[in-house]
């Protein structure tokens, strides 16, 4: 399915190694989305535990925003994707050092069913 996006400390910049993932899932995801009428796909953002729980909502949604962007053109619809920011809410790793932090900061995505 789709790759975990990981980011540097405080950046919302995607590597370009992500970008070549990201397109080339993007395009089978989005069209198994668009031959079932009852799903959608949430990108959900993260970020690690550096910082004010404010500060990394807003950070993991300005991640999800910029892969959501990133992956509009492969939408049949923009209706089918949700944003989302969980913050620091749900580490990956749950842990406090450089290794646990770096792979907590990322976009997420998610398969549901449409409300």
């Amino acid at each position: 399915l789709m790759p975990v996006i990981h980011f540097d400390f405080d950046q919302i910049k995607i590597k370009p190694a992500y970008r070549e993932l990201l397109r080339q899932q993007s395009s089978c995801v989005m069209k198994a989305l668009k031959s079932r009428n009852d799903m959608i796909i949430q990108i959900e953002g993260h970020a690690d535990e550096r910082g004010s729980d404010e500060y990394n909502m807003a950070l993991g949604h300005r991640r999800a925003n910029i892969v959501a962007n990133a992956i509009k053109v492969y939408l049949p619809d923009s209706s089918l994707a949700r944003i989302f920011s969980f913050g620091e809410e749900f580490p990956l790793i749950r842990l406090s050092n450089k290794s646990a932090w770096g792979k907590n900061r990322r976009v997420e995505f998610t398969l549901l069913l449409k409300p």
